[in-house]
C-alpha cells in the first residue's frame, strides 16, 4: 500500500527534482588520498612499520576493553542471580 494518490506522486516528484540536482551539482574533487595507485611506493619504511604498530596497539586495546566489558556483564548476571 502507497498510502494513497498524493504519496506515489510526491514521492515520483521528488525522485525527478533529485535527479535534476544531480545533473546541476558539479562533481565532487575531494580525493582521500588512496585513489593513487602509487601510494603504496612512496611511503616510507619509517611510516609503513608506525602504522603496523598502531594498528597492532589499536587492537590490543579493543580487546582489553572487550574483556573488560565481558567481566562487568558477567558480574553482573552473577550478582543478579545470586540475590534474585
Amino acid at each position: 500500500m502507497t498510502g494513497g494518490a498524493g504519496f506515489s506522486t510526491d514521492s515520483t516528484n521528488r525522485l525527478k527534482g533529485n535527479h535534476k540536482l544531480g545533473k546541476i551539482r558539479e562533481k565532487s574533487t575531494f580525493s582521500s588520498g588512496n585513489n593513487d595507485p602509487d601510494y603504496r611506493k612512496k611511503a616510507t619504511s619509517k611510516s609503513l612499520h608506525e602504522g603496523i604498530e598502531h594498528r597492532f596497539k589499536r587492537k590490543k586495546e579493543i580487546q582489553k576493553i572487550t574483556w573488560i566489558s565481558f567481566t562487568i556483564v558477567a558480574l553482573i548476571v552473577l550478582v543478579l542471580i545470586l540475590f534474585s
